[in-house]
């Protein structure tokens, strides 16, 4: 869906894993705009770009194609990942022409996440 003058936007929620299913359970909140990833484009101009990879980004690349649903170890190399898009957020401001404040501010929402789902045992999800 989109509406008329606005860009879809990336989304990032935290949810327990529904232990008898192994789906998604209850989402947990995030603060306000906690759930701010970017701009649909961002999956190939910021994650999924040729920059990305060859920062060694691996699981953030994959926005390209999918959402990502990370749990376990991906979590932790989901944080990473996020960190070096920050670390990185003046490259990356300077490829893709937006302020680099922008860059870090999406990207440490993204570890913030992280870190809630790591400390209930649950999943980031980023659609």
């Amino acid at each position: 869906m989109c509406v008329v003058g606005l860009k879809m936007s990336l989304a990032i929620s935290v949810h327990l894993v529904d232990e008898a299913s192994g789906g998604i359970g209850t989402e947990i909140p995030l603060p306000l705009g906690g759930d701010l990833a970017g701009f649909e484009i961002w999956r190939k101009e910021l994650y999924g770009s040729d920059d990305a990879v060859r920062l060694g980004l691996t699981l953030l690349p994959t926005l390209r194609q999918d959402d990502i649903r990370a749990t376990g170890e991906d979590i932790k190399r989901l944080r990473r990942e996020a960190e070096c898009i920050a670390d990185n957020a003046q490259l990356f401001a300077s490829r893709i022409g937006v302020e680099e404040r922008a860059i870090r501010f999406r990207a440490e929402n993204i570890a913030r996440a992280c870190d809630v789902a790591l400390s209930r045992n649950a999943m980031v999800w980023i659609s």
